[in-house]
């Protein structure tokens, strides 16, 4: 898509969490995880607006003191811990257009618990997406290690392993020949084109770009290990920079 209007930007950030309590919220290195991804998106060119979907009031508040807009507060209905994704950026530009007669052309979805992710790689993706005629989105991911390829894959049957695929044979496979696959890193990062996104409800569509990033680029907030995964990787970068 060439020159969009309009672009809208949406991070998710409902306030419950299990695993993690107030996850969005939790001081990482000094800072709410949420706001990793709150300042990369105002630092990146090719934004225009970012907004936050949340139900919480405290993430709503610490959003809005990195720069970004929180123009409604999620519906507690689409806010639970089985509530879809989806349904929550469905519902954002939808508000979007009956509140503030906002019509976008492309939505950028960006993961709040991904807090490696700059400024850069957002733009390095808008680029890519707008490039090109005939994706209908853009996804990030990461290479799949060789050691957890579906070729070397075992399951556990009768306290021996097999195959999980049949046609592998235990042993056989070598990581030269090993096919290089590619998994969502979260995803951190969705670019889709609004139209194909509403009619088909679904992020993706039928052609769908790649953007890939680094392992150490791709980290996904589930637990505390990934805490610590990501606070020793900003540290290491913050003694870069």
């Amino acid at each position: 898509m060439k020159n969009p209007k309009n672009v809208l930007t949406i991070i998710p950030a409902r306030g419950g969490s299990k695993g993690i309590p107030r996850k969005n919220l939790y001081e990482l290195c000094g800072k709410p995880l949420i706001g990793y991804v709150c300042e990369a998106a105002m630092g990146a060119k090719s934004l225009q607006r970012v907004i936050v979907s949340t139900d919480c009031p405290e993430i709503a508040d610490t959003a809005a003191g990195f720069g970004v807009e929180v123009p409604f507060l999620r519906p507690s209905t689409i806010a639970e811990d089985d509530s879809s994704t989806l349904d929550a950026v469905l519902h954002a530009i939808e508000t979007m257009k009956v509140k503030y007669d906002y019509v976008t052309d492309v939505v950028v979805y960006l993961q709040p618990t991904s807090p490696m992710t700059t400024s850069a790689h957002i733009d390095e993706a808008m680029k890519l997406f707008i490039s090109d005629d005939r994706a209908e989105s853009l996804v990030s991911a990461v290479p799949v290690p060789h050691s957890v390829s579906p070729k070397k894959l075992m399951k556990l049957e009768n306290g021996y392993f097999s195959p999980l695929d049949p046609k592998c044979k235990m042993g056989s496979s070598d990581r030269h020949i090993v096919e290089q696959l590619f998994a969502r890193n979260g995803p951190a990062i969705i670019i889709s084109n609004s139209s194909n996104f509403l009619e088909k409800k679904n992020f993706y569509g039928d052609i769908v770009l790649p953007y890939f990033m680094k392992p150490s680029e791709s980290v996904d907030i589930d637990d505390y290990e990934d805490l610590e995964w990501a606070e020793f990787l900003i540290q290491k970068r913050s003694k870069r920079s």
